[in-house]
């Protein structure tokens, strides 16, 4: 109908071209047509081959009656039914030639079509295999929460995983989510606080949300002798010395309601921290792999621990008011003006004019998708996963590509 015909085609190619075409380039299903870049058809090697293997499994008959129906322009309940039996795309059935194909094209390199060097070309089958681990070991990551936290907390207890590249690649991903979230939580504090108290001028609002946030740490803490000449530095200790324990935080954040917001804020500043003490041996290592496999994104968390880094000794109130005007409020301002000339769309949660801010809406945190759920349904479909255990298939597998 014209309102969903609408919502598919609200990017030009589509809903197919915003959700798939990347990923069947990338695996080289599909390619630019010779004679015209701009469509998009199977490739001869691999695209054709796996339609061969898909028809191979519906009966001459279905395809017979499916290519009857669409040129009469009808279709029958019962008909539907049958073609949704033997066109199912998840009814994968195993050891099959279509299955063979599948496994062969997940576990293989991540740009079949494409020349790259050897260690750029293994992050999918790493992935997958670090994935299939993980779910055979769950019960070891009860702490950890998902599968890219995980991480973070193998790391920690010194149990790291096997010495895969993309190991590196998912401790990363961790790192800027662990980070991300804590700076958006911040954000989101703030923006509460300025609702509750309308305009004001940035200095006096900088300097009262960071009197707020240091005068409900030493509430919390009262024990720790010297918290309130703490720099950053003697806190961050502090709190690493008590045991890295980043998701139980970010869970207390996500049950922290706008009526004490600061909360929250006490919880991201402690996750900030954290994430500084576990890895601050290794920023130039991790921004060294970010950029060798084209990770790297402006503002990504080896800048912002580099940040820290520089400004560690400043005693907490000053440290919050500096991580406040240049990591969150300057950040959100310069993220909106590139979505606003980019996309057209205005995202700004506060307006900045004459040194007042106004508030305009408030915004929580949020984490991002890595698109491992996908991942996991790919698996199910191929029956190496079931009921979020490995299959006696999926065991199989897992030993035979880990030699």
């Amino acid at each position: 109908d014209r309102e969903n015909a609408d919502i598919y085609w609200q990017y030009s190619s589509g809903a197919f071209g915003q959700y798939y075409q990347g990923a069947l380039s990338a695996l080289g299903l599909i390619a630019p047509s010779e004679n015209e870049n701009r469509i998009l058809v199977c490739t001869p090697l691999y695209g054709r081959k796996l339609a061969g293997l898909f028809e191979n499994t519906i009966k001459e008959t279905t395809r017979t009656r499916y290519l009857s129906a669409i040129a009469n322009g009808t279709v029958s309940r019962e008909e539907l039914t049958a073609f949704g039996r033997e066109f199912s795309l998840t009814g994968i059935q195993p050891h099959s030639a279509e299955w063979a194909f599948f496994i062969e094209m997940l576990f293989g390199k991540d740009y079949p079509t494409i020349d790259i060097p050897i260690g750029h070309s293994t992050f999918r089958l790493e992935t997958i295999l670090l994935y299939l681990e993980y779910i055979d070991n769950r019960n070891q990551f009860e702490k950890a929460s998902s599968f890219p936290r995980s991480f973070h907390y193998r790391l920690w207890k010194k149990e790291p995983f096997v010495n895969y590249t993309a190991c590196e690649g998912w401790h990363y991903y961790a790192l800027n989510e662990f980070a991300h979230y804590a700076l958006e939580t911040l954000l989101w504090v703030f923006l509460v606080d300025l609702n509750n108290q309308g305009s004001i001028p940035l200095p006096i609002m900088i300097n009262s949300f960071s009197d707020h946030l240091h005068t409900t740490l030493l509430d919390h803490h009262e024990t720790i002798k010297g918290l309130r000449d703490f720099s950053f530095e003697e806190f961050s200790t502090g709190i690493y010395d008590q045991g890295f324990e980043p998701v139980s935080l970010t869970d207390r954040i996500w049950q922290t309601g706008s009526d004490t917001p600061f909360e929250g804020a006490i919880h991201a500043i402690k996750v900030l921290g954290l994430v500084y003490q576990h890895d601050k041996h290794h920023i130039s290592e991790l921004n060294t792999y970010a950029r060798k496999h084209g990770m790297y994104r402006n503002a990504d968390v080896t800048e912002f621990l580099s940040w820290i880094e520089k400004n560690k000794h400043l005693k907490l109130p000053a440290f919050i008011r500096k991580l406040l005007l240049q990591h969150i409020l300057n950040r959100h301002i310069e993220v909106a003006m590139r979505k606003m000339r980019n996309r057209n769309e205005n995202t700004l949660k506060f307006i900045l004019e004459d040194n007042i801010l106004r508030p305009v809406a408030i915004v929580k945190p949020i984490w991002t998708s890595p698109r491992i759920d996908s991942l996991h349904q790919f698996l199910v479909d191929l029956s190496l996963v079931e009921d979020d255990k490995l299959t006696d298939l999926g065991k199989q597998l897992l030993s035979e590509r880990q030699k």
